[in-house]
């Protein structure tokens, strides 16, 4: 599904003219959990683009790490979010809400209307509006997105938070007040390959799941063997295979950044134990995870440095 860029400001709109207040600002950072084992209850994420989000209306709630430690935040209308690529997030839904927000992937910035309502959890995908815009990124709105990652690793300053949050959204709203919508979608990007991006942005988003071509299908709007040809056409290979590659790339992060045990990284890219993911990350790379981390480990590499 798409929606129009003039649906997405008219959300926007009454915050920034003052009929609608801002609320707090509320933000993950790039640390991992200080834990050897992770919680494998919960259904973390690692988000491999930064994003900013608004809540329109509702309640939410979310759960997030900041300084190597879960935190759940609850979120009112006009609260704000940021998260910055690396960071571990779970949202709850508890309640009916209704959010807009910005993700910049680095072949797109994809716009998103998520709708979603109390005992309908299954519906939450269908009920989500994007529109892939295959558009250069103003060097103001760049800056800005640098200024909330910096943010994100300092102290919590909650009326710093704010106003950098605030300033996001104003800008944002002037890009697209003269963005060329229309053009973009003239010269950009074809049919086929807007269908290939829902694709390709499911794999990112959701390849620490169960995930299928089934569920991509049912979820997408999309049949299984239009989803086979969209990723032998532009990923070269097939869907499965483009999963296994997302998760053991999120894998290679855990292992050189952080200190997790084997079955909590496997645990947080998507499989149902160690041995299947050393298997999955043997095919991959040659050797299992273990020793993929002696090295490649950035602790090591930097203790070596010191020495030498």
């Amino acid at each position: 599904m798409t929606f129009l860029p003039t649906e997405f400001r008219a959300r926007l709109r009454p915050f920034l003219v003052g009929d609608k207040p801002w609320g707090k600002g509320c933000l993950g950072d790039e640390s991992l959990p200080k834990m050897g084992k992770f919680n494998s209850e919960i259904s973390w994420r690692s988000l491999l683009a930064p994003r900013v989000h608004l809540l329109l209306s509702g309640q939410h709630q979310l759960m997030l790490f900041r300084n190597g430690q879960a935190k759940e935040s609850e979120l009112l209308p006009g609260d704000m979010w940021f998260f910055p690529p690396g960071a571990l997030e779970h949202e709850v839904f508890k309640c009916d809400c209704f959010y807009l927000g910005l993700v910049f992937h680095s072949e797109y910035v994809r716009l998103i209307l998520v709708n979603h309502r109390e005992n309908h959890r299954e519906d939450l995908i269908r009920n989500r509006k994007y529109h892939h815009w295959p558009e250069v990124v103003p060097e103001a709105v760049k800056h800005q997105l640098e200024i909330l990652k910096e943010i994100s690793r300092m102290p919590d300053d909650a009326a710093l938070l704010r106003n950098a949050l605030e300033s996001f959204w104003r800008l944002a709203d002037h890009w697209m007040a003269g963005a060329d919508f229309v053009g973009a979608t003239q010269k950009g990007v074809r049919k086929a390959h807007s269908s290939w991006l829902k694709v390709l942005h499911y794999l990112y988003d959701y390849c620490d799941l169960p995930i299928n071509r089934q569920t991509a299908s049912a979820e997408l709007g999309l049949s299984p063997n239009r989803i086979y040809v969209l990723c032998r056409e532009f990923g070269q290979k097939g869907f499965q295979e483009l999963l296994e590659e997302r998760r053991i790339e999120r894998a290679k992060n855990y292992l050189i950044t952080s200190e997790l045990k084997i079955e909590s990284v496997a645990t947080l890219c998507g499989y149902a134990g160690a041995p299947y993911f050393t298997r999955a990350f043997r095919k991959l790379t040659g050797i299992p995870p273990g020793r993929w981390r002696l090295q490649h480990s950035k602790i090591k590499n930097k203790k070596a440095g010191v020495r030498g």
